[in-house]
């Protein structure tokens, strides 16, 4: 049983991936209104618990699964009524990790199952990352970057669907997918937001969120992203 940690970058350079925080621990409810600070792994190694993300059904995960969920996103999760549930997770900040997710087509707000084997192996992994040292004498920021890289390229290797993304995509209509998007940019409308990093928070490339969000809003998202802003100033004035 590993504890919540926070872990901070003070290395020379910043990193492309680093370490925000990381735990293995059984899980309480947990109200999250306006998200993590950054974006999370979130491994069930027992029990079961959900994950809930606002106007889209209930995740629920079980041992094996596993869940990714973007930074600043609104989200609940907690345990099932009947037995505890063990999660490990990483918080894992830097300008790579999204496109890093992507690249490798994982899914976002929709767990992936892995096999017995990799879950083991995954717990492993999530303890000696909860080790690494400030103190150590080699460098435990780039340590710590190269395990988060390992242990994403793992999963991405060993999960059951060949085609994860497109699967979630089928199963999921965009129009659920996009709601994410509009909650998104209500919740940091008044932070420096990219189409990209908007488009990052359900899985869709910069084109393909651009069509869609039109298709369904009948704006591009930043006319609406500009309307949003100019609401919001009117309301407060």
């Amino acid at each position: 049983m590993l504890p919540f940690r926070l872990f901070h970058n003070k290395g020379k350079i910043e990193l492309p991936l680093s370490l925000y925080s990381c735990g293995l621990h059984h899980q309480h409810m947990m109200h999250r209104p306006i998200g993590y600070p950054t974006f999370q792994c979130m491994i069930c190694f027992g029990g079961s618990g959900t994950f809930h993300f606002e106007n889209m059904p209930y995740i629920k995960m079980k041992r094996g699964d596993i869940l990714f969920v973007p930074g600043k996103l609104a989200h609940d999760y907690g345990p099932s009524a009947t037995e505890p549930w063990l999660l490990g997770y990483m918080g894992i900040e830097g300008s790579f990790v999204e496109s890093l997710v992507n690249a490798l087509q994982l899914t976002i707000m929709k767990p992936i199952s892995v096999n017995e084997s990799t879950i083991q192996q995954l717990e492993s992994d999530i303890k000696e990352l909860w080790h690494v040292s400030e103190t150590e004498e080699s460098d435990p920021y780039h340590t710590a970057s190269t395990k988060i890289y390992s242990m994403i390229t793992y999963i991405a290797t060993t999960t059951h669907s060949e085609k994860p993304m497109q699967n979630y995509r089928r199963s999921t209509s965009a129009k659920e997918m996009l709601r994410a998007s509009v909650q998104y940019m209500e919740q940091h409308y008044m932070e420096d937001l990219s189409l990209a990093n908007i488009a990052d928070t359900v899985g869709y490339s910069k084109q393909h969120f651009q069509r869609k969000f039109k298709e369904i809003y009948g704006v591009n998202p930043s006319h609406y992203l500009q309307r949003l802003r100019l609401h919001k100033g009117a309301a407060f004035l």
